[in-house]
């Protein structure tokens, strides 16, 4: 493949998510950094999946305890007056 191609589709490369916007080198670099996030939590998942159905119960606990203090009042420094 000749430079001339090369630049040309790197130049025509263009990335849109949300509101974040990219054209070229740094679109490429943001899809493959994407590319290998994606891997990387699938990786995470496979090797972690016996575990997972406890790390859940655990997490929706936390959040129980969480809502059930809203109600409280929020911790604030100690103050003198």
């Amino acid at each position: 493949m000749k430079t001339r191609h090369f630049a040309k589709i790197l130049k025509s490369f263009r990335l849109r998510v949300g509101g974040l916007k990219a054209e070229g080198a740094p679109a490429v670099i943001l899809a493959w950094a994407g590319v290998v996030l994606a891997v990387g939590v699938v990786r995470a998942i496979d090797r972690n999946a016996p575990v997972l159905p406890e790390a859940f119960r655990e997490a929706k606990g936390l959040l129980e305890a969480i809502r059930a203090d809203r109600g409280s009042v929020p911790l604030t420094p100690y103050r003198e007056t």
